[in-house]
């Protein structure tokens, strides 16, 4: 819920595919997310502003994303399948740019 009470949709995601597992930055700016089809494909974690302006994607893995924000808020944790092996990552987050993108 916003401030005011109201729930807020943060993102929209695109026909066959759904938003899980978000993960909300220390600052409560961004939520890490992942997108995930709902028949078969590469998951995607996403970031999204809370204000709802701008959805991005930052990584793809087969399955297994599971982001989590480090305390301080400036890597995102996660881990994931590629055709390699599954691995863990970080990433440094600096917040997406503003606009909508994928």
């Amino acid at each position: 819920m916003s401030r005011t009470g109201q729930v807020t949709v943060l993102t929209d995601p695109p026909a066959g595919t759904q938003d899980l597992y978000p993960e909300m930055s220390p600052n409560r700016d961004v939520v890490a997310f992942v997108r995930r089809p709902l028949v078969s494909g590469m998951d995607s974690l996403m970031l999204a502003y809370v204000d709802g302006d701008s959805v991005k994607t930052l990584f793809h893995a087969q399955r297994d994303l599971s982001p989590e924000v480090a305390p301080d808020g400036q890597m995102i944790l996660f881990g994931g399948s590629t055709s390699a092996g599954a691995f863990m990552f970080r990433l440094p987050h600096a917040g997406p740019a503003r606009g909508r993108g994928g």
